[in-house]
């Protein structure tokens, strides 16, 4: 159940900040790490939304369900949404 969170943002850019629980598969590399996309229901985003929403109907296409978030990281950190940063999630160097 529930919606996975996809971030296809740099490593760069996911360690300075993101969603709890997100998966970081840069948009570039999507093709070549298909297998390490959570399954089921997917909320994609980028920064702003652009390279997101060519990740969401790329994966759309190959049968996936898809939520492209609307102005991306951006719009998610303005509605003051949780963000947890690389400190707390753990994420190794």
């Amino acid at each position: 159940g529930g919606v996975r969170v996809l971030d296809v943002r740099r490593k760069t850019k996911f360690r300075e900040g993101h969603i709890e629980d997100a998966t970081n598969i840069a948009h570039t590399r999507l093709m070549s790490r298909l297998d390490e996309v959570p399954d089921g229901k997917l909320l994609v985003h980028c920064r702003s939304g652009v390279r997101s929403a060519r990740a969401s109907a790329y994966l759309q296409r190959l049968g996936r369900e898809v939520i492209n978030l609307k102005g991306g990281f951006l719009a998610w950190e303005q509605e003051h949404k949780t963000v947890q940063d690389a400190d707390a999630a753990g994420v190794a160097s």
